[in-house]
């Protein structure tokens, strides 16, 4: 049994399209991603409005277009050549500095991490934005806790605060 449907507009024949590409085992986390943005702003809708159309969660929709909006170009290639799963680009894509997603991809890149770990090691990189790469990966592979320098302000650094603050009260 099938269902035939007839005269659908370019809106319903865009969001079927979308629902058939994203069930295709195949698809490019990438491409779905711009395949969603465009029809959003082709159709001015919104994610949940996109849901509603395809079927597809509004969560689903926002993670593959996180990756367009957020994730740096170099790693966007390396999604589309496959050597970055897409739950490793869509955790990476949270943090919001491109040069830190890159240094956070590395160990998937090369097959030292499995992307296991990826979730965890994002949130530490979140929660602690000054502590290294390597120490927050062996926080979450070794244990090691994640002990934060706190900087200590130079003399210099503290005479300029009290002089920037004695001219302001003149």
């Amino acid at each position: 049994n099938c269902n035939i449907i007839d005269a659908l507009n370019a809106e319903e024949k865009g969001a079927l399209d979308l629902r058939l590409l994203y069930q295709g085992s195949e698809s490019c986390p990438i491409t779905l991603g711009e395949k969603f943005l465009g029809f959003r702003e082709k159709f001015s809708i919104t994610q949940q409005q996109l849901a509603k159309k395809t079927g597809i969660t509004p969560g689903t929709i926002h993670h593959y277009e996180s990756l367009i909006k957020t994730l740096a170009p170099s790693l966007k290639k390396n999604v589309m050549d496959k050597e970055l799963t897409f739950k490793e680009a869509r955790s990476i894509a949270d943090i919001d500095d491109h040069n830190r997603q890159i240094e956070l991809a590395k160990p998937f890149l090369s097959g030292d991490l499995s992307s296991v770990h990826v979730e965890k090691i994002v949130s530490l990189a979140k929660k602690h934005p000054d502590s290294e790469v390597k120490v927050i990966i062996e926080s979450v592979t070794k244990g090691k806790q994640i002990i934060e320098e706190k900087k200590a302000s130079s003399r210099l650094d503290v005479l300029r605060k009290r002089y920037h603050n004695l001219k302001e009260d003149k």
